[in-house]
């Protein structure tokens, strides 16, 4: 906006400074940032009550049998807690806890495992289980399985069969550290060399484990 005047033969302009006006029906820049932030504030605290509720079902009813020894000795993930479904409650034999995607075998991984003789499987098994068993303070309940596996071995006559390579070993133990305890003795036990019988025997070990657990 600009004043005309008169002054010494020539137009002079003076520049008059005027608040600029908004039209009505525009909303204020600020105005929109805020109710961006506020949107987005609710969007989070929805989440978080969300994913609060699942969190707190899964503690409610994470004492259930198959949930003890989480999560090396417990039993496989139950498919039906997480919606809240799980009508078995304190007695469902699945385990209600949070556990990782479960990894595969690559080529090289799945011939050092298959190449391996049943006294070997054996002595990789009582590794993995005394370790894991040490890890979580469970020693002492696990000893039975732990012995088990130790007859089995002295049953089994010297193998003259050639180890693993240090690479092989190597990459074999990656796969194992993202298995857990229990999916270690199924696997284990179930390898071509090892008498199937033995499977049997070990789940009924876990189990106790697990019982003893839910009564100390």
């Amino acid at each position: 906006m600009a004043d005309l005047t008169y002054k010494n033969t020539f137009l002079n302009l003076d520049l008059v400074k005027k608040p600029l006006k908004r039209h009505n029906s525009e909303p204020l820049l600020i105005d929109s940032i805020k109710q961006r932030l506020e949107s987005a504030s609710e969007a989070a605290a929805q989440k978080e009550a969300i994913e609060g509720k699942v969190k707190g079902l899964a503690l409610k009813t994470m004492f259930n049998v198959g949930s003890m020894a989480h999560p090396d000795f417990c039993g496989p993930p139950c498919a039906f807690i997480a919606a809240g479904k799980c009508i078995n409650g304190a007695t469902c034999g699945k385990c209600h806890g949070s556990h990782e995607k479960s990894m595969k075998y690559d080529k090289r991984q799945r011939a050092a495992w298959q190449c391996l003789s049943a006294s070997e499987v054996l002595q990789w098994l009582e590794r993995c289980i005394s370790s894991r068993a040490d890890k979580l303070g469970l020693l002492e309940e696990a000893q039975p399985l732990v012995q088990l596996i130790q007859n089995e071995i002295k049953k089994l006559p010297a193998t003259s069969q050639r180890k693993l390579s240090a690479a092989q070993e190597k990459n074999l133990m990656k796969y194992f550290s993202k298995r857990t305890a229990w999916k270690m003795i199924n696997e284990a036990l179930r390898h071509r060399t090892v008498d199937k019988a033995l499977l049997a025997q070990a789940e009924a070990l876990v189990l106790e484990m697990r019982l003893q657990l839910t009564n100390p």
